[in-house]
C-alpha cells in the first residue's frame, strides 16, 4: 500500500474502473444520493490516477540513467587529476608546487565532490605554476579538458538531484489521487448498500467493491454497525 492508502495501490484503479461501471448501472437509483460530479470525478480521477503511477514507475529508470552518467563523469575526472598529478611529481615539482596542483588531496573516483575539488586545484596550480604545468606535459587544450570534465560533472549531478527532488512530485500527487478515488469508492459503496438494503445481491456486489471484502471470518472487533 502506498503511505496513507487504506487499500493496496496496485489494485486500486481496478477497483476504481469496477466502481463505476456499478455506478453507472444503476445510476439512476444512485444520482441523488451522490454527491454532485462524484461519478465525473472518479472517472477523471483514474485516469490521471494510472498517468502519475507510469511516471513514478519510470523516474527510478531515469534516475538510474543518470547515476551512470555521473559515474562515468566522474571517474574520467579522477583518471585525468591523477595523470596530472603523478606528471607533476615526475617534472620535479616541489613541495609548494605539489601542494597547489592538489597532490596528496585524497579524491575518490565515484565521489563528484573531491573530484571537482581534484579538478579545481589542478586548474589553480597550472594558472600559478604555467612553467611547471607545461614541464608536466599540459597543453592549454588539456586546461580546456579540464574545465569540461569538471561541467560535465558538475551538471550532471545537479541534474541528477533535481530528478530526486521531481521524482517525489509524481508519488505525492499519486497518493493524493489515490486518496481521492478511496473516498469516492467509499461513497458509491455506502449508497449502493444503503439504496439496496432489500436486494442483499446488489448490495452485496457493490460491498464487494472493497479490496478483501467477503474473506473475514466474521465482523469486525465492536459488534456490527447498527
Amino acid at each position: 500500500m502506498s503511505k496513507g492508502s487504506k487499500w493496496p495501490i496496485n489494485r486500486l484503479a481496478e477497483v476504481a474502473h469496477r466502481a463505476l461501471e456499478l455506478a453507472r448501472e444503476f445510476l439512476d437509483e444512485l444520482t441523488e444520493r451522490l454527491a454532485a460530479g462524484l461519478i465525473d470525478g472518479l472517472a477523471a480521477d483514474v485516469v490521471l490516477f494510472e498517468g502519475k503511477r507510469s511516471e513514478t514507475r519510470r523516474a527510478p529508470q531515469e534516475l538510474k540513467g543518470l547515476t551512470q552518467d555521473v559515474r562515468k563523469a566522474t571517474e574520467a575526472g579522477h583518471a585525468f587529476v591523477s595523470a596530472v598529478r603523478t606528471a607533476v611529481v615526475r617534472a620535479g615539482a616541489t613541495a609548494a608546487q605539489r601542494k597547489a596542483f592538489g597532490v596528496g588531496m585524497r579524491i575518490h573516483k565515484r565521489v563528484a565532490a573531491t573530484v571537482t575539488a581534484g579538478i579545481d586545484a589542478v586548474l589553480s596550480g597550472a594558472a600559478a605554476h604555467p612553467e611547471l604545468a607545461r614541464a608536466a606535459g599540459m597543453l592549454e587544450k588539456d586546461v580546456t579538458t579540464a574545465r569540461t570534465l569538471r561541467a560535465a560533472i558538475t551538471g550532471t549531478d545537479a541534474v541528477q538531484e533535481t530528478k530526486k527532488e521531481a521524482r517525489k512530485t509524481p508519488t505525492a500527487q499519486r497518493n493524493e489521487v489515490a486518496r481521492r478515488i478511496e473516498a469516492a469508492v467509499d461513497a458509491i459503496v455506502a449508497v449502493g448498500t444503503v439504496r439496496f438494503f432489500a436486494q442483499p445481491e446488489i448490495a452485496d456486489r457493490f460491498l464487494a467493491l472493497v479490496p478483501g471484502h467477503g474473506r473475514k471470518s466474521g465482523p469486525p472487533s465492536g459488534g456490527s454497525p447498527t
